[in-house]
Protein backbone atom coordinates (compact mmCIF):
# COMPACT_ATOMS: atom_id res chain seq x y z
CA UNK A 1 0.00 0.00 0.00
CA UNK A 2 1.41 3.17 -0.95
CA UNK A 3 2.01 5.48 1.51
CA UNK A 4 1.47 8.80 -0.25
CA UNK A 5 -1.76 10.79 0.47
CA UNK A 6 -4.69 10.85 -1.83
CA UNK A 7 -4.58 14.35 -2.13
CA UNK A 8 -0.95 15.75 -1.43
CA UNK A 9 -1.81 19.65 -1.51
CA UNK A 10 -3.82 19.79 1.98
CA UNK A 11 -1.80 20.85 3.89
CA UNK A 12 -4.13 21.94 6.95
CA UNK A 13 -7.02 20.56 8.83
CA UNK A 14 -8.48 24.10 9.14
CA UNK A 15 -8.27 27.27 7.73
CA UNK A 16 -10.15 30.13 9.13
CA UNK A 17 -10.65 33.49 7.09
CA UNK A 18 -11.79 36.86 8.28
CA UNK A 19 -11.60 37.58 11.85
CA UNK A 20 -13.97 37.78 14.95
CA UNK A 21 -13.98 36.38 18.32
CA UNK A 22 -15.81 33.35 17.26
CA UNK A 23 -13.26 32.38 14.66
CA UNK A 24 -10.54 33.03 16.73
CA UNK A 25 -11.62 30.60 19.51
CA UNK A 26 -12.48 28.50 16.62
CA UNK A 27 -8.67 28.28 15.58
CA UNK A 28 -7.51 27.93 19.13
CA UNK A 29 -9.61 25.17 20.14
CA UNK A 30 -8.82 23.54 17.05
CA UNK A 31 -5.41 23.58 17.06
CA UNK A 32 -5.62 22.80 21.05
CA UNK A 33 -7.37 19.40 19.58
CA UNK A 34 -3.96 18.85 17.77
CA UNK A 35 -5.31 20.26 13.91
CA UNK A 36 -2.85 21.73 11.97
CA UNK A 37 -4.47 25.34 11.01
CA UNK A 38 -4.03 28.72 9.21
CA UNK A 39 -5.14 31.44 10.06
CA UNK A 40 -5.95 34.50 7.58
CA UNK A 41 -6.86 37.28 9.52
CA UNK A 42 -9.05 40.43 8.14
CA UNK A 43 -8.03 43.74 10.12
CA UNK A 44 -10.78 45.34 9.77
CA UNK A 45 -12.85 42.69 11.08
CA UNK A 46 -10.79 41.77 13.81
CA UNK A 47 -10.47 45.67 14.26
CA UNK A 48 -14.35 45.74 14.53
CA UNK A 49 -14.81 42.53 16.81
CA UNK A 50 -12.01 43.84 19.73
CA UNK A 51 -12.98 47.45 19.67
CA UNK A 52 -9.53 48.42 20.07
CA UNK A 53 -6.67 48.17 17.82
CA UNK A 54 -3.47 47.27 19.75
CA UNK A 55 -5.43 43.89 21.31
CA UNK A 56 -5.52 42.89 17.42
CA UNK A 57 -1.40 41.69 17.58
CA UNK A 58 -2.14 40.61 20.85
CA UNK A 59 -4.58 37.61 19.74
CA UNK A 60 -2.70 37.30 16.69
CA UNK A 61 0.42 36.58 18.67
CA UNK A 62 -1.59 34.25 21.38
CA UNK A 63 -2.29 32.25 18.00
CA UNK A 64 1.17 32.18 16.69
CA UNK A 65 2.52 30.51 20.04
CA UNK A 66 -0.36 27.80 19.87
CA UNK A 67 1.05 26.37 16.97
CA UNK A 68 -1.47 28.47 14.45
CA UNK A 69 -0.33 29.43 10.65
CA UNK A 70 -0.89 33.39 10.98
CA UNK A 71 -0.89 34.23 7.08
CA UNK A 72 -0.96 38.65 7.05
CA UNK A 73 -2.29 40.44 3.86
CA UNK A 74 -6.03 38.76 3.36
CA UNK A 75 -5.78 36.02 0.26
CA UNK A 76 -8.70 34.33 -2.31
CA UNK A 77 -10.25 31.34 -3.29
CA UNK A 78 -8.52 29.32 -5.96
CA UNK A 79 -10.39 26.25 -5.96
CA UNK A 80 -12.91 24.57 -4.01
CA UNK A 81 -10.40 23.43 -1.44
CA UNK A 82 -7.58 25.88 -1.97
CA UNK A 83 -6.72 29.10 -0.92
CA UNK A 84 -4.20 31.86 -1.92
CA UNK A 85 -2.54 33.84 0.82
CA UNK A 86 1.20 35.62 0.48
CA UNK A 87 1.78 34.02 -2.38
CA UNK A 88 1.59 30.65 -0.84
CA UNK A 89 -1.12 28.06 -1.79
CA UNK A 90 -3.26 26.68 1.35
CA UNK A 91 -5.15 23.52 0.95
CA UNK A 92 -7.45 21.92 3.63
CA UNK A 93 -10.16 19.89 4.95
CA UNK A 94 -12.36 22.75 5.72
CA UNK A 95 -12.58 26.02 5.40
CA UNK A 96 -14.46 28.78 7.87
CA UNK A 97 -15.69 32.09 6.48
CA UNK A 98 -15.06 34.28 10.17
CA UNK A 99 -17.77 36.89 9.72
CA UNK A 100 -19.99 38.88 11.26
CA UNK A 101 -23.50 38.03 11.74
CA UNK A 102 -24.98 39.30 8.65
CA UNK A 103 -27.84 41.50 7.44
CA UNK A 104 -29.50 42.37 4.08
CA UNK A 105 -27.95 45.73 2.65
CA UNK A 106 -29.84 48.62 3.23
CA UNK A 107 -32.82 49.52 0.93
CA UNK A 108 -31.92 53.50 0.48
CA UNK A 109 -33.08 54.96 -2.82
CA UNK A 110 -30.06 56.83 -4.34
CA UNK A 111 -27.84 55.68 -1.70
CA UNK A 112 -25.35 54.33 -5.14
CA UNK A 113 -25.11 57.92 -6.37
CA UNK A 114 -24.43 59.32 -3.05
CA UNK A 115 -20.51 59.06 -1.21
CA UNK A 116 -20.05 57.56 2.33
CA UNK A 117 -17.98 56.45 4.45
CA UNK A 118 -17.58 52.75 6.29
CA UNK A 119 -15.38 51.52 8.96
CA UNK A 120 -13.03 50.72 6.88
CA UNK A 121 -12.16 53.79 5.64
CA UNK A 122 -13.38 56.16 8.12
CA UNK A 123 -9.87 56.37 9.89
CA UNK A 124 -8.68 57.38 6.43
CA UNK A 125 -10.46 60.64 6.04
CA UNK A 126 -8.47 63.94 5.48
CA UNK A 127 -10.44 66.11 7.90
CA UNK A 128 -12.65 66.74 10.02
CA UNK A 129 -16.61 66.85 8.40
CA UNK A 130 -18.49 69.69 10.07
CA UNK A 131 -21.82 67.64 10.28
CA UNK A 132 -22.51 63.52 9.52
CA UNK A 133 -25.13 61.38 10.10
CA UNK A 134 -24.37 57.90 11.19
CA UNK A 135 -26.45 55.25 10.58
CA UNK A 136 -25.43 52.34 13.30
CA UNK A 137 -26.27 51.11 16.67
CA UNK A 138 -22.75 49.07 16.93
CA UNK A 139 -20.30 49.65 19.53
CA UNK A 140 -18.17 51.53 16.91
CA UNK A 141 -20.69 53.51 15.58
CA UNK A 142 -21.20 55.21 19.10
CA UNK A 143 -17.26 55.42 19.84
CA UNK A 144 -16.90 57.28 16.32
CA UNK A 145 -19.99 59.48 17.21
CA UNK A 146 -18.78 60.76 20.15
CA UNK A 147 -15.56 61.42 19.28
CA UNK A 148 -16.51 63.36 16.42
CA UNK A 149 -19.24 65.42 18.58
CA UNK A 150 -16.41 66.16 21.18
CA UNK A 151 -14.14 66.91 17.98
CA UNK A 152 -16.93 69.77 17.31
CA UNK A 153 -19.06 68.05 14.73
CA UNK A 154 -22.90 68.10 14.19
CA UNK A 155 -23.61 64.51 14.74
CA UNK A 156 -26.38 62.68 13.97
CA UNK A 157 -26.81 59.40 15.01
CA UNK A 158 -29.63 56.97 13.28
CA UNK A 159 -30.50 53.61 15.18
CA UNK A 160 -32.85 50.89 13.57
CA UNK A 161 -34.17 49.39 17.02
CA UNK A 162 -32.00 50.13 19.64
CA UNK A 163 -28.65 51.21 20.55
CA UNK A 164 -26.07 48.77 21.79
CA UNK A 165 -28.57 45.87 21.04
CA UNK A 166 -26.32 43.46 22.51
CA UNK A 167 -25.93 44.78 25.70
CA UNK A 168 -28.48 45.00 28.50
CA UNK A 169 -31.30 48.09 27.47
CA UNK A 170 -31.17 49.83 30.77
CA UNK A 171 -27.26 50.83 30.43
CA UNK A 172 -27.80 51.13 26.40
CA UNK A 173 -30.48 54.30 27.64
CA UNK A 174 -28.20 55.59 30.07
CA UNK A 175 -25.22 55.50 27.40
CA UNK A 176 -27.73 57.28 25.16
CA UNK A 177 -28.43 59.54 27.49
CA UNK A 178 -25.00 60.55 28.02
CA UNK A 179 -23.74 60.85 24.00
CA UNK A 180 -27.28 63.44 23.82
CA UNK A 181 -25.00 65.73 26.63
CA UNK A 182 -22.31 65.62 24.32
CA UNK A 183 -24.24 66.86 21.80
CA UNK A 184 -25.24 64.04 19.67
CA UNK A 185 -28.80 63.67 18.48
CA UNK A 186 -29.82 59.78 18.71
CA UNK A 187 -33.28 58.75 17.29
CA UNK A 188 -34.02 55.37 17.64
CA UNK A 189 -36.46 53.21 15.64
CA UNK A 190 -35.39 55.22 12.69
CA UNK A 191 -34.12 53.96 9.18
CA UNK A 192 -33.73 56.61 6.20
CA UNK A 193 -35.78 55.78 3.30
CA UNK A 194 -34.10 58.02 0.80
CA UNK A 195 -30.95 59.94 0.24
CA UNK A 196 -30.02 62.81 -2.22
CA UNK A 197 -26.88 64.70 -2.95
CA UNK A 198 -27.89 68.57 -3.00
CA UNK A 199 -26.21 71.34 -5.26
CA UNK A 200 -23.92 72.37 -2.76
CA UNK A 201 -22.58 69.10 -2.02
CA UNK A 202 -24.13 68.43 1.10
CA UNK A 203 -25.95 65.19 1.29
CA UNK A 204 -30.08 65.01 2.38
CA UNK A 205 -31.77 61.93 3.86
CA UNK A 206 -35.62 61.50 4.01
CA UNK A 207 -36.92 59.57 7.11
CA UNK A 208 -40.61 58.57 8.09
CA UNK A 209 -40.90 61.80 10.27
CA UNK A 210 -38.13 64.40 8.82
CA UNK A 211 -35.19 65.61 6.58
CA UNK A 212 -31.86 65.53 7.59
CA UNK A 213 -29.37 67.55 5.92
CA UNK A 214 -25.26 66.84 6.91
CA UNK A 215 -21.99 66.96 5.44
CA UNK A 216 -20.75 63.38 5.24
CA UNK A 217 -23.08 60.10 5.75
CA UNK A 218 -21.31 56.99 7.76
CA UNK A 219 -22.63 53.53 7.15
CA UNK A 220 -21.69 50.23 9.14
CA UNK A 221 -18.97 47.69 7.27
CA UNK A 222 -20.04 47.01 3.86
CA UNK A 223 -19.50 43.03 3.64
CA UNK A 224 -20.38 42.56 -0.05
CA UNK A 225 -16.37 44.28 -1.17
CA UNK A 226 -14.56 41.92 1.17
CA UNK A 227 -16.86 39.19 0.36
CA UNK A 228 -16.46 39.74 -3.60
CA UNK A 229 -12.65 40.23 -2.45
CA UNK A 230 -12.26 36.40 -1.31
CA UNK A 231 -13.56 34.97 -5.05
CA UNK A 232 -16.29 32.89 -3.69
CA UNK A 233 -17.24 31.62 -6.60
CA UNK A 234 -13.91 30.27 -7.41
CA UNK A 235 -14.85 27.44 -4.17
CA UNK A 236 -18.42 27.61 -5.36
CA UNK A 237 -19.54 29.57 -2.68
CA UNK A 238 -23.12 31.34 -3.21
CA UNK A 239 -23.34 35.26 -2.43
CA UNK A 240 -26.89 36.67 -2.81
CA UNK A 241 -28.00 40.23 -1.66
CA UNK A 242 -24.49 40.75 -0.52
CA UNK A 243 -24.62 37.85 2.05
CA UNK A 244 -23.11 34.46 2.10
CA UNK A 245 -25.69 31.52 1.22
CA UNK A 246 -25.54 29.18 4.33
CA UNK A 247 -27.83 26.56 6.32
CA UNK A 248 -28.67 26.57 10.47
CA UNK A 249 -25.33 24.76 10.51
CA UNK A 250 -23.62 27.36 8.81
CA UNK A 251 -22.91 25.17 5.88
CA UNK A 252 -22.48 27.12 2.73
CA UNK A 253 -22.89 25.60 -0.95
CA UNK A 254 -19.34 24.38 -0.73
CA UNK A 255 -19.48 21.61 1.70
CA UNK A 256 -16.20 22.19 2.49
CA UNK A 257 -16.84 25.84 3.68
CA UNK A 258 -18.74 27.01 6.63
CA UNK A 259 -19.56 29.96 8.30
CA UNK A 260 -18.71 31.13 11.79
CA UNK A 261 -20.45 34.19 12.95
CA UNK A 262 -21.29 32.96 16.75
CA UNK A 263 -20.05 31.31 19.88
CA UNK A 264 -22.59 28.79 19.99
CA UNK A 265 -21.42 27.42 16.49
CA UNK A 266 -17.75 26.80 17.70
CA UNK A 267 -18.47 22.91 19.03
CA UNK A 268 -20.75 21.66 15.49
CA UNK A 269 -17.87 22.85 13.63
CA UNK A 270 -15.14 20.88 15.89
CA UNK A 271 -17.22 17.32 15.36
CA UNK A 272 -17.19 18.18 11.85
CA UNK A 273 -13.19 18.97 12.01
CA UNK A 274 -12.43 16.41 14.12
CA UNK A 275 -14.90 13.56 13.09
CA UNK A 276 -15.98 13.12 16.76
CA UNK A 277 -16.65 14.98 19.95
CA UNK A 278 -13.40 15.93 21.42
CA UNK A 279 -14.67 15.28 25.27
CA UNK A 280 -16.93 18.42 26.28
CA UNK A 281 -16.45 22.00 24.64
CA UNK A 282 -16.23 24.64 27.28
CA UNK A 283 -17.07 28.21 25.82
CA UNK A 284 -15.15 31.25 27.39
CA UNK A 285 -16.97 33.72 28.42
CA UNK A 286 -16.18 36.67 26.54
CA UNK A 287 -16.74 40.55 27.66
CA UNK A 288 -18.14 43.12 25.03
CA UNK A 289 -16.42 46.27 25.40
CA UNK A 290 -18.07 49.68 24.45
CA UNK A 291 -14.94 52.57 24.30
CA UNK A 292 -17.03 55.47 25.00
CA UNK A 293 -16.97 57.85 27.93
CA UNK A 294 -17.84 56.54 30.30
CA UNK A 295 -17.03 53.07 28.82
CA UNK A 296 -19.82 49.85 28.37
CA UNK A 297 -18.75 46.87 29.60
CA UNK A 298 -21.31 43.78 29.14
CA UNK A 299 -20.67 39.97 29.83
CA UNK A 300 -23.37 37.30 30.10
CA UNK A 301 -27.02 37.26 30.09
CA UNK A 302 -29.09 40.50 30.13
CA UNK A 303 -32.44 40.68 32.89
CA UNK A 304 -34.69 40.15 29.84
CA UNK A 305 -32.44 37.00 28.45
CA UNK A 306 -32.33 35.84 32.27
CA UNK A 307 -35.92 36.09 33.51
CA UNK A 308 -36.84 33.96 29.81
CA UNK A 309 -34.17 31.62 30.96
CA UNK A 310 -34.51 31.07 34.31
CA UNK A 311 -37.83 32.51 35.29
CA UNK A 312 -38.71 35.25 37.39
CA UNK A 313 -36.49 34.14 40.41
CA UNK A 314 -33.57 36.14 38.88
CA UNK A 315 -32.33 38.63 41.66
CA UNK A 316 -31.12 42.10 40.13
CA UNK A 317 -28.65 43.57 41.83
CA UNK A 318 -27.68 47.77 40.92
CA UNK A 319 -24.66 49.58 42.43
CA UNK A 320 -23.63 52.99 41.65
CA UNK A 321 -20.40 53.55 40.49
CA UNK A 322 -19.04 57.03 40.45
CA UNK A 323 -19.66 59.39 38.99
CA UNK A 324 -22.91 58.42 37.54
CA UNK A 325 -22.11 55.19 36.54
CA UNK A 326 -23.75 52.19 37.06
CA UNK A 327 -23.25 48.26 37.94
CA UNK A 328 -25.76 45.86 37.08
CA UNK A 329 -25.96 42.79 38.34
CA UNK A 330 -28.06 39.57 37.09
CA UNK A 331 -28.09 36.93 39.46
CA UNK A 332 -29.70 33.50 40.20
CA UNK A 333 -31.48 32.93 43.65
CA UNK A 334 -28.41 31.24 45.09
CA UNK A 335 -26.29 34.73 44.24
CA UNK A 336 -24.55 33.15 41.10
CA UNK A 337 -24.07 35.81 38.63
CA UNK A 338 -25.19 34.93 35.29
CA UNK A 339 -24.94 38.60 33.21
CA UNK A 340 -22.96 42.05 34.29
CA UNK A 341 -23.05 45.16 32.75
CA UNK A 342 -20.88 48.23 33.87
CA UNK A 343 -21.21 51.99 32.36
CA UNK A 344 -18.25 53.43 33.90
CA UNK A 345 -14.94 54.48 33.67
CA UNK A 346 -13.64 51.64 35.33
CA UNK A 347 -16.18 49.45 33.55
CA UNK A 348 -13.35 47.30 30.88
CA UNK A 349 -11.09 46.23 33.96
CA UNK A 350 -13.57 45.51 36.42
CA UNK A 351 -15.71 43.36 34.07
CA UNK A 352 -12.27 40.80 33.52
CA UNK A 353 -12.99 40.27 37.14
CA UNK A 354 -16.46 39.40 37.49
CA UNK A 355 -16.04 37.08 33.78
CA UNK A 356 -13.29 35.62 36.55
CA UNK A 357 -15.80 35.13 38.92
CA UNK A 358 -18.52 33.61 36.63
CA UNK A 359 -16.63 31.49 35.08
CA UNK A 360 -15.19 30.26 38.66
CA UNK A 361 -18.85 29.59 39.60
CA UNK A 362 -18.15 31.70 42.73
CA UNK A 363 -21.34 33.38 44.78
CA UNK A 364 -21.42 36.47 45.98
CA UNK A 365 -21.66 35.62 49.40
CA UNK A 366 -18.48 34.20 48.84
CA UNK A 367 -16.78 37.11 46.68
CA UNK A 368 -17.89 39.47 50.38
CA UNK A 369 -15.11 37.42 51.87
CA UNK A 370 -12.11 38.28 50.13
CA UNK A 371 -10.00 41.16 50.86
CA UNK A 372 -7.52 42.44 49.12
CA UNK A 373 -4.87 45.23 50.00
CA UNK A 374 -5.76 47.73 47.24
CA UNK A 375 -9.65 48.03 47.41
CA UNK A 376 -11.58 46.52 44.69
CA UNK A 377 -14.89 47.76 43.21
CA UNK A 378 -15.82 44.21 42.78
CA UNK A 379 -15.66 43.04 46.50
CA UNK A 380 -17.28 46.25 46.99
CA UNK A 381 -20.09 45.24 44.92
CA UNK A 382 -20.66 41.69 46.19
CA UNK A 383 -20.39 43.62 49.95
CA UNK A 384 -23.13 46.19 49.22
CA UNK A 385 -25.19 43.49 47.59
CA UNK A 386 -24.93 40.97 50.80
CA UNK A 387 -25.64 43.15 53.09
CA UNK A 388 -29.03 44.18 51.12
CA UNK A 389 -30.04 40.89 51.32
CA UNK A 390 -30.78 41.15 54.60
CA UNK A 391 -34.29 41.28 55.14
CA UNK A 392 -35.55 43.99 57.17
CA UNK A 393 -37.24 41.97 60.71
CA UNK A 394 -33.05 40.08 60.89
CA UNK A 395 -31.75 43.64 60.84
CA UNK A 396 -34.11 44.70 63.08
CA UNK A 397 -33.62 41.96 65.56
CA UNK A 398 -29.61 43.21 65.68
CA UNK A 399 -30.42 46.34 66.24
CA UNK A 400 -32.70 45.59 69.36
CA UNK A 401 -29.81 43.00 70.22
CA UNK A 402 -27.24 45.00 70.24
CA UNK A 403 -29.36 48.29 71.79
CA UNK A 404 -30.19 45.56 74.74
CA UNK A 405 -26.31 45.33 74.93
CA UNK A 406 -25.22 48.77 75.55
CA UNK A 407 -27.97 49.36 77.62
CA UNK A 408 -27.27 46.53 80.05
CA UNK A 409 -23.34 47.62 78.90
CA UNK A 410 -22.89 43.71 78.70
Amino acid sequence: MSTERNAPYLDYDLVVIGGGIPSYLLAEAAVQAQARVAFVPSTRLMTMATYQTDRLGNWLESLSLLGVDVLLGGGYFTGRQTFVSQGKTLGARLFVLGIPPQRPLMQIHGLAAVPYVTSEDFFKIERIPTSIVILGEDALSCTIAQSLARAGTKVTLLVPQQLLPAVDSEVSRMLQSKLEIDGIEVLTTTTPSAVDMLPDGRIKLWTSEQGIICHSLYLPLVMEDYLESLNLWAARVKVAEGMVVHDERGQTTNPRVFVCQQMGEIPSLLRRLLGFTWGKTAMPLVPTVVNTEPAVASIGLTEVQARRRYGKGIKVWRYPLLPQGLCKLVCLPNGKIVGAHLLSDKAPEVIETIGLVMKLGLRLSQLSQYRFEIPSVVTEIAQQVVYKQQTPGEKLRRIRWLAWRRWLNF
